[in-house]
C-alpha cells in the first residue's frame, strides 16, 4: 500500500474552509451565553451589564439594554399584602391590667402563630385579609380583624375574659377607659359646682367617707349607682345625687367595641375645724384604673347658690392653676382631691375662693 503525505498547502486550504463555520458558531454562542438579552423577536428584558446595539447585517439589529440592579417585585392584591402586627394580651377579668404569659396568638384558620412572652407581648406577620385568634387555657378565645393602617401606628391590646364570665358583667379595666366629657378638668368643675355638704349631717357633726360604685354603659349613660360603704343617710344621699346627675361619658372601648365599665369613687365629707380619723382612701380601696381620685367635701356654713354657678378656684399641689392647665392633668396621676365651699374656702384661700376651691393632689408632689 502506498502512503500519501498531505502537503502543507492542502492542510491550509482545509483550515480556511472551516473558518466561516467557526465564525458562525462564535456568533451564535455569543448571543446565547453572554448576559445580553436581545429583543428580537420579543420585547427586551433588562439583564446584563452593558448597553448598545449590534448590527448583524441584512437589516437585523440586536438591542442590548443595561440591567436594572433592583429586582422588580410582583404587586400583590391589597388583601394579600404582608405586614407585622404587635401587641399585648391581658387578663381582662383582673382588677388591674395583668399580662398573660404563653397565650397563643395565631392566624385564624391556620397553624401560623406565636406565643406571648414574659410581658404578654407578641409579634406576628399577617395579611390584611387575616383575622387573628387568641387562645389561653381557662379563658374564652378571642378573634379580631387586623388593619395595616392601625398596625403601623398602634399596638393591639387584647383583653381575655375567663370562661363562664357573664358577658353582660361590666369590666373593671379596659383598653380605653371611659372619660367624662371635656376631660378631668370638666369633671372637677362639675363636682365643685354640684356637691353640697348636707345641712343635717353638718349640724350633727357627721363626717366620713362614702364609697359609691357606678357603671358607665355602652352608650355613656351612668347606671347602677349604689353605696357600698355607708356613713349617714344624708351623706349617702348626697353622694348618690351627685353621681346620678353626671352627664353622659364617652364610653369605654375594648377591642374596638364599646363596653360597660364599672367605677368606684370615694366621697369624703369632712367638717372644717373638726378632728378627723377618716383614714386614707388608698389604704381602704387600693389604686386601680377604675378607682377615681378621692373627692373630699369640706363643709362650713350655708351654701351660696349664686356663687356655685361660677367657676371655682383650682389649686394643684398648693399652687393656683388656670382651668386650661387643669384639663391637661392625667387622671392616673391624681392621688386625691378636696372641694372647699363658702366660708371654709374663703378662710383658707381668701376672697378669690368665694366660688369654691378644688384642691388637687398629684403623685408628683414632693
Amino acid at each position: 500500500m502506498m502512503l500519501h503525505t498531505k502537503s502543507p498547502r492542502h492542510s491550509l486550504l482545509k483550515l480556511l474552509a472551516l473558518l466561516p463555520i467557526v465564525a458562525v458558531t462564535l456568533v451564535v454562542n455569543a448571543e446565547t451565553v453572554t448576559d445580553y438579552v436581545y429583543n428580537e423577536p420579543q420585547t427586551p428584558v433588562k439583564k446584563g451589564n452593558r448597553a448598545g446595539t449590534i448590527n448583524l447585517g441584512a437589516g437585523k439589529t440586536i438591542v442590548v439594554e443595561k440591567a436594572d440592579d433592583t429586582k422588580a417585585e410582583a404587586t400583590l392584591p391589597a388583601d394579600m399584602e404582608k405586614f407585622t402586627i404587635s401587641g399585648t394580651v391581658y387578663d381582662g377579668s383582673a382588677s388591674q391590667k395583668t399580662p398573660i404569659i404563653g397565650a397563643i396568638v395565631k392566624i385564624a384558620g391556620s397553624k401560623k402563630g406565636t406565643v406571648t412572652d414574659m410581658d404578654g407581648k407578641f409579634r406576628l406577620e399577617v395579611a390584611a385579609s387575616d383575622r387573628i385568634e387568641v387562645i389561653y387555657m381557662g379563658f374564652e378565645p378571642f378573634t379580631i380583624g387586623v388593619s395595616k393602617t392601625f398596625s403601623e401606628r398602634n399596638d393591639y391590646k387584647i383583653m381575655l375574659r375567663k370562661e363562664g364570665t357573664d358577658p353582660s358583667k361590666p369590666y373593671d379595666v379596659v383598653e380605653q377607659m371611659p372619660q367624662y366629657p371635656g376631660g378631668t378638668g370638666k369633671l372637677f368643675e362639675f363636682l365643685s359646682k354640684n356637691v353640697k355638704y348636707p345641712a343635717e349631717a353638718e349640724s350633727n357633726n357627721v363626717q366620713g367617707r362614702v364609697i359609691v360604685t357606678f357603671v358607665v354603659e355602652k352608650d355613656g349613660e351612668i347606671s347602677n349607682v349604689k353605696v357600698v360603704k355607708s356613713i349617714h343617710p344624708a351623706l349617702d344621699a348626697e353622694a348618690l345625687r351627685v353621681i346620678n346627675s353626671m352627664p353622659k361619658w364617652t364610653p369605654g372601648m375594648q377591642n374596638g367595641e364599646a363596653v360597660r365599665v364599672k367605677y368606684t369613687v370615694p366621697v369624703t365629707f369632712r367638717l372644717q375645724g373638726k378632728d378627723s380619723n377618716i383614714g386614707d382612701a388608698k389604704s381602704e380601696l387600693g389604686r386601680g384604673a377604675n378607682v377615681l381620685a378621692e373627692m373630699v367635701v369640706v363643709g362650713f356654713g350655708k351654701q351660696d347658690d349664686a356663687a356655685s354657678s361660677k367657676q371655682p378656684l383650682f389649686v394643684v399641689d398648693g399652687v393656683a392653676m388656670d382651668y386650661e392647665k387643669v384639663r391637661g392633668i392625667n387622671p392616673d396621676n391624681i392621688s386625691g382631691m378636696e372641694i372647699l365651699k363658702d366660708k371654709a374656702a374663703i378662710e383658707k384661700y381668701g376672697e378669690k375662693a368665694k366660688n369654691g376651691v378644688v384642691v388637687i393632689h398629684t403623685k408628683n408632689k414632693k
